[in-house]
């Protein structure tokens, strides 16, 4: 009996949440084994990710699971190029959108008609076209019989598309080939060209797929139009150029494709007048829209600034993209260009208003005693820096010193490999930095723990019973309307930007606090105030990844969120409030493995004092009374200037 090869199940996903269960249904109920799934998503920006970890949280089937998220949106052929080149190890790669639908027996059906012809190299089946709600057409995207196509079929004027939503491919494909270049806008026809070059393709009779049409389909009249088609012809062109060189076409094959390929050309560029006409009209329409839409006349300005100022690209990305304020960009240029010496340089998302990402200015300044230098806002980022607070790991360069700093989720990995990694938020995040190959030692702790050491406000004054502090993208949470009018509730925005102070003072003016962020829960740590993780939708992404690395980090046992999301019960919190147990860390150890070379003698000094403060209290019975971290004792060596 012959063993199976293993079929790597390429699932990807891009701000697909009205469909994306129903796909990964598809995937996971195939009849085939052995299967490993890669579900992959490009950095959605609405709940498509979230939708996709809830689905596969309590998955126990027999097909291997791999679930990640891009960094950043990497656009469709980076996307199919990580996927395909760096991640899937199956000998056969079965292509799938986050939109289309599986049948169960789509890679049973195709692996039994690989074997049995083994000189194709790719498949296709026919389709079921579907409409957004799952319902049947009646429109098929079909062959009579199975029929088996050549390299002089593709070359033909008899040459009609297979499709690409049902193709299964072997892994040869990346074999022979390099990754598609950045611009190119489909793998579809791209990959049925290479397939045609290196062997035969197979179109199925079966209807094996769902193909859903809906108006955002990327061959949809909505999108058709934003597809650069050069840049298709690019792809094929230095495909067949490679082909050439490798000997995979001989001169007569070569000849054959490349009249093809020109022919096609001919057929979809419009002519002169015609492309001339469209832009006059696409101008005409755009101009009220650019007036009258701030998002469009940003971008526009942005990309004309920088086709005349390229030099200065960095500041319009800050200033008009990021909205970074003025101040902040000149403070940094100011410090990195006379002050250099005396500044520290600080790396993340700090233009942004949520607490835990502003917190990193203002936290350094006072830390180390020295001004900051905000590595967005600089030409140069090619400076030793520094990665702190906040789930920012994705982030980091080659140039980073990684303290304290995490991941959100499982899925989003480090960008790059860091210089060195000192210190992160937690045990997961180092598991997560290891698999990567990347050297972390076992000294965890947010950095903005350390704030009671930096800042005291008035700790005797209660003004409310409750804190309710959601996470940004919870804010318009139906709950908090009802909670506005109370006399006894505060409701506390993350978004407080790099004020601190007062944001901490806030706080402390609480008797206990419920969050749904985490810098939320971290700052209640600190200052010995009861606080309960809540979750007030299931919009916060990462499936709590982030909020078990920190409980795990300072000793707490791993919980789950209480859900608030139509009824605020006193008894249920005041009696998880009961339970809240201070948090036990050794900040010394922390503080210790600060990378003291990005800091002058002045910054070595305060965190000097520092430890002396840590010293001082963790022996005060006061301490305990005060603050909520519970300092755990350790023989620490003195900071060396």
């Amino acid at each position: 009996m012959n063993k199976n090869p293993l079929v790597s199940f390429c699932l990807f996903c891009y701000n697909q949440e009205e469909f994306i269960e129903e796909a990964i249904e598809g995937a996971l109920d195939q009849t085939y084994s052995p299967l490993e799934i890669i579900i992959s998503d490009d950095c959605s920006t609405d709940s498509t990710f979230q939708i996709i970890e809830k689905k596969v949280a309590n998955y126990k089937g027999p097909h291997k699971l791999i679930v990640r998220q891009n960094p950043k949106n990497l656009g469709l052929a980076e996307h199919v190029n990580t996927v395909l080149y760096k991640i899937a190890t199956g000998e056969y790669f079965a292509m799938a959108a986050g939109d289309d639908i599986s049948l169960p027996e789509r890679i049973d059906t195709s692996i039994i008609f690989f074997r049995q012809n083994p000189d194709i190299v790719a498949l296709s089946s026919s389709l079921e076209v579907i409409n957004n709600k799952s319902i049947i057409q009646g429109e098929q995207i079909s062959v009579k019989k199975n029929q088996i196509f050549d390299l002089k079929f593709y070359s033909s004027l008899n040459f009609k598309h297979i499709n690409g939503p049902s193709r299964i491919l072997k892994r040869e494909i990346i074999k022979y080939f390099p990754p598609l270049n950045k611009n190119c806008p489909t793998e579809d026809t791209t990959f049925l060209l290479r397939c045609f070059i290196i062997g035969k393709v197979a179109q199925l009779e079966k209807k094996l797929v769902l193909y859903r049409k809906h108006a955002n389909n990327i061959t949809s009249k909505k999108n058709i139009h934003k597809i650069k088609v050069s840049n298709i012809f690019k792809q094929y062109k230095k495909d067949i150029s490679h082909a050439n060189k490798q000997g995979l076409l001989n001169k007569q094959e070569f000849s054959l494709v490349n009249k093809r390929i020109s022919k096609l050309k001919q057929e979809k560029t419009p002519k002169t007048r015609n492309i001339i006409l469209k832009y006059a009209k696409k101008g005409i329409n755009i101009i009220p829209k650019l007036f009258s839409n701030k998002t469009l006349r940003v971008h526009f300005l942005h990309k004309v600034f920088i086709k005349f100022f390229p030099s200065l690209k960095f500041l319009f990305d800050a200033f008009l993209l990021r909205k970074a304020k003025i101040k902040d960009i000149f403070k940094s240029l100011n410090n990195y260009y006379f002050n250099k010496e005396k500044a520290i340089f600080v790396q993340g998302l700090t233009e942004s208003k949520n607490f835990g990402d502003a917190l990193n200015v203002p936290f350094f300044t006072d830390l180390v005693g020295m001004k900051t230098i905000e590595t967005n806002n600089i030409p140069d980022t090619r400076e030793n820096k520094i990665l702190a607070i906040g789930s920012i790991l994705h982030l980091c360069d080659s140039y980073t010193y990684v303290w304290g700093a995490g991941c959100v989720s499982q899925a989003h990995m480090p960008g790059k490999k860091p210089k060195q990694v000192c210190a992160v938020r937690g045990p997961l995040t180092r598991d997560l930095l290891i698999k990567c190959g990347i050297n972390c030692p076992n000294v965890f702790g947010d950095p903005a723990l350390l704030l009671p050491f930096l800042y005291k406000p008035n700790r005797n004054i209660k003004k409310y019973k409750y804190g309710v502090i959601p996470h940004y993208i919870e804010n318009n949470a139906d709950i908090l309307k009802t909670l506005t009018h109370r006399s006894d509730v505060k409701i506390i925005n993350i978004n407080t930007g790099r004020n601190y102070k007062k944001f901490i003072n806030i706080i402390s003016s609480c008797e206990i606090i419920i969050s749904s962020s985490l810098h939320g829960l971290i700052i209640a740590d600190a200052y010995n105030i009861p606080n309960i993780w809540v979750n007030f939708s299931n919009k916060v992404i990462g499936n709590g990844f982030k909020f078990r690395d920190y409980f795990l980090s300072v000793n707490k046992p791993i919980m789950q969120p209480i859900k608030i999301e139509n009824l605020f019960d006193e008894k249920i919190i005041n009696e998880f409030a009961s339970q809240w147990i201070k948090p036990q860390i050794d900040l010394e150890k922390l503080i210790d493995s600060f990378p003291f070379e990005l800091i002058n003698d002045r910054g070595k000094i305060n965190l000097q004092r520092i430890k002396s403060k840590m010293k001082n209290t963790s022996t005060t019975p006061e301490h305990n009374k005060n603050y909520g971290i519970q300092i755990k004792e350790s023989k620490c060596n003195k900071i060396r200037l």
